[in-house]
């Protein structure tokens, strides 16, 4: 029988929780706490629990792409053919089949590389409509797994509503935020375009947050669990059982009625992550690029998913989710970043990186409701 030791720490009032299988390596916990959260306003009070699996809450850092509408990704990827509203939900396929020019407030463009993060902002006026003709004409060629760190770029339509409607691509490749991209054609006025902006345009002003030092955690070991028990934990408003399965596996039931399962590669490389007693969101890190981030620039990286309970259906106004179902008096809804998040710098940590999200599909394809 394999065994785990679990360690918890309790960061600037953020609780972060690691799970070591034995054989697999340990990793200490993160030298500083989690920062904003993309979904919630304010600066969160870290804080940790002592649980069997590791804990964090996403922080935006200050090259992240800008938010766009509530997008439910598809659980399964489309047969890659056809336009690329097909790939970005249902909500984008609704606004493309009844895209109006004077209902649109403003466009973004934005372009993200080596020097961080640029945006350029057009109200109203032809351009929008060029945009929109643009992206209507791409198609989709076929699924690529060429992935670039520093050049990332898109579109965010915005209407007088406040609705986001995003549209990204990384190395000129269409991404569908949900770890798919594709071969795209017939997308030579978009890029014509993009030059355009770029050249006739003034950047918006884009304040880079000064990093702030945090102390080291100090981790509090826990009993090591053994495979085949189920393990149960608690903190603030959430609670959740763990089991361990011979092939390394782990499924995690959330609340009694959540469950998804991590693949037999994950558990050791994972922090799981709760902002607050008061915290709506679990949230789900790749270890080493949130231990990377938070070295390099006092706020944390590597973000896989996070899982979101919502009172009422605000839910339907955050950035990347997926609806699972209803429970305990309110909606549960998985969440998605909204661009690459590992730490890509050095191969041992983008190799590693890259496993993570090769078992992304594991944890969607496992992730349901059990009432």
């Amino acid at each position: 029988m394999k065994k785990a030791s679990i360690s918890a720490a309790l960061v600037s009032g953020v609780l972060v929780i690691s799970l070591t299988l034995a054989g697999c390596g340990g990793s200490s916990v993160p030298s500083g706490g989690p920062g904003t959260s993309p979904w919630s306003t304010g600066t969160p009070t870290p804080t940790i629990t002592s649980t069997p699996v590791p804990t964090v809450q996403p922080t935006i850092a200050p090259t992240e792409a800008p938010t766009d509408t509530p997008t439910p990704i598809p659980t399964q990827t489309p047969a890659a053919s056809g336009k690329i509203w097909d790939y970005l939900g249902s909500d984008m396929q609704d606004f493309a089949d009844n895209f109006l020019e004077d209902e649109i407030f403003k466009l973004e463009y934005w372009f993200a590389g080596e020097g961080g993060l640029t945006t350029y902002t057009l109200y109203g006026g032809d351009d929008i409509q060029a945009a929109f003709d643009a992206l209507d004409a791409v198609t989709v060629v076929e699924e690529t797994f060429e992935v670039a760190t520093d050049y990332d770029e898109g579109f965010v339509f915005e209407d007088f509503n406040d609705n986001r409607y995003s549209v990204s691509f990384n190395m000129g490749n269409l991404s569908d935020n949900h770890n798919h991209y594709y071969l795209i054609e017939n997308d030579g006025d978009l890029w014509r375009l993009a030059s355009y902006i770029k050249q006739n345009y003034d950047p918006d002003d884009w304040d880079t947050p000064t990093p702030t030092p945090t102390a080291s955690p100090t981790p509090t070991v826990t009993a090591e669990p053994q495979q085949g028990n189920i393990e149960s934990e608690s903190y603030g408003q959430w609670r959740w059982t763990r089991e361990e399965f011979s092939d390394g596996s782990i499924e995690y039931v959330i609340d009694d009625v959540l469950v998804f399962d991590f693949p037999p590669e994950w558990p050791d490389k994972v922090y799981m992550v709760i902002e607050d007693e008061e915290s709506e969101f679990i949230s789900y890190y790749h270890k080493a690029s949130y231990e990377k981030f938070m070295d390099a620039y006092g706020f944390p990286g590597g973000l896989l998913f996070t899982i979101g309970y919502y009172a009422d259906d605000s839910y339907k106004n955050e950035q990347h989710y997926e609806f699972i179902g209803n429970a305990n008096g309110g909606n549960y809804v998985i969440l998605y970043p909204t661009d690459v998040q590992g730490w890509l710098d050095d191969e041992d940590t983008k190799n590693e990186w890259m496993l993570l999200m090769n078992g992304m599909d594991y944890v969607n394809n496992s992730i349901h409701m059990e009432v």
